[in-house]
């Protein structure tokens, strides 16, 4: 046999050896850009439920802040199965702080620094939420405070 015969044997093998090794880089990128769509659109549940949850408490309306906590509760269940050990952390520390402030809100019937408490773990979480999805970030920390403190301070405004 002749090197043009082993060359015509080998340039195919190759190709097919090459083709498998990129099938399976691909296929495991496509994979953890699956699994973080999953967490981003669970993350975005998450935080919405937070908001209703804590627009609820603003307005005064305790079955409703209820539902939305049942719900909350539901999405962080979900969210401690898939999200990384800094995210879970952070909403552990959220968790009992949520139904402190409702307590505070409506059995107690009296404002307290739990507020501050709230929005402060609240805030880690959004962050820690951040980084797990996107990484590398410019939306600082007081950014995100920003965004916190001008969602209650519209609903405060309504009527």
């Amino acid at each position: 046999m002749t090197v043009a015969n082993w060359i015509t044997i080998f340039v195919p093998i190759i190709g097919l050896v090459g083709a498998g090794i990129i099938y399976h880089v691909q296929k495991s990128v496509d994979r953890a850009n699956q699994i973080r769509a999953e967490r981003r659109d669970l993350y975005r549940r998450l935080v919405s439920a937070f908001n209703s949850f804590n627009s609820s408490l603003l307005r005064g309306k305790s079955s409703e802040a209820m539902t939305h906590y049942i719900e909350y509760k539901g999405l962080e269940a979900e969210t401690i199965i898939c999200a990384p050990d800094h995210v879970v952390e952070a909403l552990n520390t959220l968790s009992p702080l949520m139904s402190a402030y409702a307590k505070a809100k409506f059995v107690d019937n009296a404002e307290s620094d739990i507020s501050k408490e709230v929005r402060n773990a609240y805030e880690n979480a959004i962050e820690a939420m951040r980084l797990d999805i996107l990484g590398d970030t410019k939306i600082t920390r007081q950014l995100i405070a920003g965004f916190t403190t001008g969602l209650i301070s519209s609903i405060s405004r309504f009527p």
